[in-house]
């Protein structure tokens, strides 16, 4: 059962066979099968795609499907680096910063983390930090290695704020300030080129910080709360910090928390749980993990952030929580904020479906019967449709009904069809969703109907009416 959108796809792909090959190629890399992924992916390499040419690269350089070969990582990752690829640049910078495949060349390694640091790549850009860090392949330069572990830190790269915090007992407060304002002047240009000084700066930072420049909020929020060139005033300080905040920048955020942490100024009631919620999430605890995936993923009292939501999700799935990994499944379903993986999403919505979610059941089901990640298997699609469906799932109410109207999966039934689907309409409406969902129902109802006797609806009615869902 394929959606106009699918149908549409699938119709793409057959126009483009390259494009096919090359989604089936990342496919089977995805679920571990790297014969295939060898099979579809080599021939769209020797074409020159870039994607392939670096997928390949790192089969090579791992030894997945293939004997481990160095030197051939290097040759088709360059080929793909030159294209502009960022997993090739980051492997290739990797290779020379090693010297596995090719000899150890740190000017080689700088300048392709660099590119791929570019392109917002947080390991490229901690290897990168490194390198301004110690002087390899670069000029040694503080500022720079701060502000790219800033941005590599901000994205996920936790090892990089460790680095970070070293360089910082090295730097001036102008230092760092100036490192922040690099750090911030690239993730305002959505990553186009790399951190440099601002060729026009204001006058003024006080100026800057006005005209709601969130570097200069900073760098004044630093002064006031150290007393450099100003009196020392910490809720002052505060302010500033809260107007880059608001613009979404985890820094100003951080050094925010850190004078609440400090009681330095006493937080507003809602800022106070917020914290607190935040510190339980960075202890490990999976619940709060979870509660501030879903604040970031909605925007509630912080800037929405789908990816900052992912990555608390990830943390708390990987504990077990099954709401999490519920909606970690969602987002690698949907690629919001995350690269989007049918792999992974199903492997996360199985996590939740085996713990009982009946979301996650009908959203498994589905996968299974739209061969998205997991091959078409109506069997199996009727199996957690019918565990959602037990449980008062609307959209697995609704898909059961199908299931049984149409015979896929299971014998045909009009009477099991016609009960699930108007234990389905009987539902309460609440999202705009669920009113399409039931136009649909409505319909088949009304199409099976036609063919049951009138002992049979009164059959299928009674079933409807003594059913229960199941705890």
């Amino acid at each position: 059962m394929k959606s106009l959108l699918g149908l549409a796809l699938a119709f793409l792909l057959l126009a483009s066979p390259a494009l096919a090959d090359l989604d089936q190629g990342m496919v089977a890399y995805d679920r571990g099968d790297y014969g295939k992924a060898l099979r579809e992916l080599r021939p769209l390499a020797e074409q020159g795609e870039a994607e392939a040419q670096a997928i390949l690269g790192s089969m090579y350089f791992d030894g997945l499907g293939v004997t481990q070969d160095h030197a051939e990582a290097v040759r088709w990752s360059r080929k793909a680096a030159e294209q502009g690829d960022a997993l090739a640049q980051t492997l290739l910078g990797l290779t020379y910063n090693q010297g596995l495949g090719v000899s150890r060349n740190y000017v080689e390694s700088a300048k392709w983390f660099r590119n791929a640091a570019k392109q917002g790549v947080p390991f490229a850009q901690h290897a990168l930090a490194y390198m301004y860090a110690q002087g390899e392949g670069v000029p040694q330069n503080f500022v720079q290695a701060h502000a790219w572990s800033s941005l590599a830190g901000s994205r996920g790269e936790e090892d990089a704020l460790d680095l970070r915090d070293a360089i910082q007992e090295n730097m001036s407060a102008e230092e760092i300030a100036e490192a922040q304002r690099l750090a911030l002047l690239w993730q305002y240009s959505d990553g186009e080129g790399e951190p440099i000084a601002d060729p026009e700066p204001p006058s003024t930072v006080r100026e800057a910080a006005e005209q709601g420049e969130a570097w200069a909020q900073i760098a004044l929020g630093l002064a006031y709360e150290e007393g450099n060139g100003v009196p020392q005033d910490y809720e002052v300080a505060a302010m500033w910090y809260r107007r880059a905040a608001a613009r979404g920048n985890p820094i100003a955020q951080a050094e925010l928390d850190k004078l609440y942490a400090e009681g330095l100024i006493a937080p507003p009631e809602d800022v106070e749980r917020l914290i607190k919620l935040r510190e339980a999430a960075r202890d490990g605890d999976a619940k709060a993990q979870w509660s501030l995936g879903m604040m970031y993923a909605f925007g509630e009292k912080v800037e929405q952030d789908l990816a900052e939501a992912a990555r608390w999700w990830h943390m708390a799935a990987s504990q077990g929580l099954a709401g999490a990994q519920m909606y970690l499944g969602y987002a690698y379903l949907h690629g919001e904020g995350v690269r989007q993986s049918y792999v992974k999403a199903e492997k996360w919505y199985r996590k939740a479906a085996e713990q009982g979610l009946a979301f996650a059941q009908t959203k498994l089901g589905t996968m299974y019967l739209t061969d998205d990640g997991v091959d078409e298997d109506y069997a199996e699609a009727v199996k957690w449709f019918r565990k959602a469906a037990e449980q008062g799932d609307f959209d697995g109410q609704i898909k059961l009904g199908l299931m049984y109207m149409q015979g896929h999966g299971v014998e045909r039934n009009a009477i099991q069809a016609y009960m699930w689907i108007s234990l389905a309409l009987a539902q309460d409406l609440e999202f705009a969703a669920q009113a399409q969902g039931n136009e649909i129902a409505a319909q088949a109802r009304d199409l099976i109907r036609e063919e049951m006797t009138s002992g049979e609806i009164a059959k299928a009615e009674k079933m409807a009416r003594d059913w229960s869902p199941s705890k």
